[in-house]
């Protein structure tokens, strides 16, 4: 994380000080550690043995501590400003404001890199879906908050956030429509995930109106995901969530639970957008097997993903 670029979490800039007339005004990031990931599996002391029995691991939510310091030409500028800041930093402001993610939201920031063959700008935007794990901690000292007027005065302050997801993902999304090269009942392609760590992927499947059962077939990212849209005098649409790994169907408005729609043919597993380039394969067929036609914003598509 580069701490002389914009720090955002609710569209508040966490980094934003600046200097002006000898004096600094804002909030400024002095530290951040967001490294603390547990890996979580079973270990256990072997029987009459050496060593430990062992599971598969995997990595657990992510822990992030941020510090800083809030600066203003005036008390009442130092306290305006850590008002918003605290406003930023409250739990329950996010998750009132993002329900459905929980309140885990974008902390977002750029990482500089040397690749301007891949990143032009010099710049990766990067981000975290992390919630405060606390209120900030803030501290109001004597010396730094009823000083000589002339140099400003300051106020320290600290949070800790969480995200349960421990990816870093790109900003944007790489987007890829089913039917991008004009083929409306099948087709293939390749994309790539510039991170070096696996991403989940999201399916989103119209069906207009008046259409018979629909069955989505994607071959990729080592496993089969299908997925059946039943017939409906309604427009239907069909949302598989990778993160969450849930399918969900909406009608009318109303969005359902559907996990007897979802199938991994051959016991295979939800899907993960490898490191690099993949290439993949879709067909659209009804429930007689013939080829049918899906509506022309049926996509799918991830977060390329680091940790």
């Amino acid at each position: 994380m580069d701490l002389t670029q914009a720090v955002t979490y609710r569209g508040y800039n966490l980094n934003n000080a600046v200097v002006a007339a000898g004096i600094i005004t804002g909030s400024q990031i002095d530290t951040i550690d967001y490294s603390n990931i547990a890996s979580v599996g079973y270990r256990e002391k072997r029987s009459l043995s050496d060593g430990l029995d062992a599971s598969d691991v995997y990595l657990g939510a992510r822990y992030i501590h941020l510090a800083g310091t809030i600066y203003g030409a005036t008390r009442e500028d130092v306290f305006d400003v850590l008002q918003d800041l605290r406003a930023a930093l409250l739990a329950t402001a996010a998750l009132a404001e993002s329900p459905t993610t929980l309140g885990y939201m974008p902390l977002a920031f750029s990482e500089p890199t040397a690749d301007h063959v891949t990143w032009p700008t010099g710049f990766i935007a990067k981000q975290m879906y992390a919630r405060p794990f606390n209120t900030p901690a803030i501290r109001i000292d004597r010396d730094h908050i009823g000083g000589d007027a002339n140099r400003g005065f300051s106020v320290q302050w600290s949070v800790d956030m969480e995200a349960r997801d421990p990816r870093i993902y790109l900003q944007t999304l790489n987007q890829t429509y089913f039917n991008a090269a004009g083929n409306t009942s099948s087709g293939s392609g390749s994309v790539t995930n510039r991170g070096p760590y696996p991403a989940p992927l999201d399916i989103l499947i119209f069906v207009p109106a008046g259409t018979a059962d629909r069955v989505v077939t994607l071959t990729a990212f080592g496993t089969v995901t299908k997925i059946t849209v039943p017939s409906s005098p309604n427009d239907r649409t069909a949302r598989y969530d990778g993160s969450e790994k849930i399918l969900t169907l909406e009608e009318q408005g109303v969005q359902t639970l559907r996990m007897d729609l979802l199938e991994f043919p051959g016991a295979l597993t939800h899907p993960l957008v490898p490191t690099g380039v993949s290439s993949y394969s879709w067909t659209c067929k009804n429930i007689a097997g013939t080829n049918a036609n899906i509506n022309a914003s049926s996509r799918f598509w991830f977060a390329e993903a680091w940790v």
